[in-house]
C-alpha cells in the first residue's frame, strides 16, 4: 500500500527507530548482479491451448512409459514480479522475476498395491 497515510506511518516508524542513533549510514552494496533471464512476462505466452497440450503430452508420455501408471497429475504455474528497492541514500535497485514451474505427480500400482 503506497498511500500517503502508509508512507507517513513508515516515516514515523523510521523517526522512532532513528531517535538517539548516532551511527553511520551503511554504504551501498557492490553492484555485482548478473542478468540471468529476460524481462518477458511468461504468463500470457504461450497460449492456453499450447499449455494444455504440453500437459497432455506429459500425461501421455508418462502413461506410455509404464502400464502400471494409474494417475498423472501435472500442473503449470507462472508468475511475474517487478521488485523495486529504494535505499535511504536514494539508490534505486530494480529486479524482474519471471517464474515458470511444472509440477508432476505420478501414481503407479500393481494389483491392489500402489
Amino acid at each position: 500500500d503506497l498511500s500517503e497515510a502508509s508512507l507517513l506511518r513508515a516515516a514515523d516508524a523510521v523517526s522512532a527507530v532513528k531517535g538517539g542513533y548516532s551511527g553511520q549510514l551503511a554504504g551501498a552494496p557492490a553492484r555485482t548482479n548478473r542478468h540471468l533471464y529476460g524481462d518477458e512476462n511468461p504468463i500470457p505466452s504461450p497460449s492456453f491451448e499450447a499449455k494444455a497440450k504440453l500437459l497432455q503430452e506429459i500425461d501421455g508420455w508418462l502413461r506410455a512409459k509404464d502400464p502400471r501408471v494409474r494417475q498423472v497429475t501435472a500442473s503449470l504455474a507462472a508468475s511475474w514480479q517487478h521488485v523495486e528497492i529504494v535505499r535511504g541514500d536514494g539508490q534505486i535497485v530494480r529486479d524482474i522475476r519471471p517464474l515458470v514451474r511444472i509440477n508432476v505427480s505420478v501414481v503407479v500400482g500393481s494389483g491392489d498395491r500402489q
